[in-house]
């Protein structure tokens, strides 16, 4: 009877040892969630981070410990206070509600925008010719060439003005010959004279 009793005491203790195990172990365990926001404000007196996200309308508020890592994406330790507004922050937390304490936050570096590439316009090559112009002294028959050239055009600008002045040359010669014969008969006491023959001259002039 003794024997039994030690068994179910023994079965008893260990039973009870496997469940305060198991309790204890389940208040022991937190749940740790990760999410994405971006970073709007640190307030230094409560310590605590605020982010927006993109799934709630109200900003979060995560409290920030001494146990609080904050590293960039290469794992390089970051002070909040140096956490630009607007960075993209992966936090990973405990709790819920508002009882929110993170555990981690790891700043991702922003966007790289790529600008775009303008080709530079084409340079045309532009050639351009040189003619040089050599001179070198005339020949004797070039020269000799020359000078009848600019007799030839004196002796036909010459022939022209004569031709374009005898009509003129012919009625003042008229006319002369009129006032000689008039000279002539005043000299000897005439008293008629001649008249020029005017439609001679006018026919010579045309």
């Amino acid at each position: 009877m003794k024997t039994n009793i030690t068994k179910i005491g023994a079965a008893l203790l260990a039973v009870g040892l496997w469940f305060g195990t198991t309790l204890a172990f389940a208040q022991t365990t937190t749940t740790v969630t990760t999410t994405k926001g971006a970073f709007t404000e640190y307030v230094p007196n409560s310590e605590t981070v605020v982010v927006r996200t993109d799934a709630n309308s109200v900003p979060l508020r995560y409290g920030v410990t001494k146990q609080t890592t904050i590293v960039d994406e290469s794992g390089a330790p970051i002070a909040v206070e140096r956490i630009s507004p607007g960075s993209q922050l992966s936090i990973e937390y405990t709790g819920s509600g508002e009882r929110l304490v993170a555990s981690r936050i790891v700043v991702q570096r922003p966007a790289t925008v790529t600008a775009p590439v303008t080709s530079a316009p084409a340079v045309t090559e532009q050639q351009t010719s040189t003619t040089a112009t050599t001179t070198r002294p005339l020949t004797h028959d070039e020269k000799h060439a020359i000078k009848e050239e600019r007799e030839h055009r004196k002796k036909a600008e010459k022939e022209e003005i004569e031709r374009q002045s005898l009509p003129c040359r012919r009625y003042f010669a008229s006319g002369l010959s009129y006032i000689r014969r008039e000279i002539r008969f005043l000299c000897r006491g005439g008293l008629f004279a001649p008249k020029p023959n005017v439609n001679h001259a006018v026919g010579i002039l045309n």
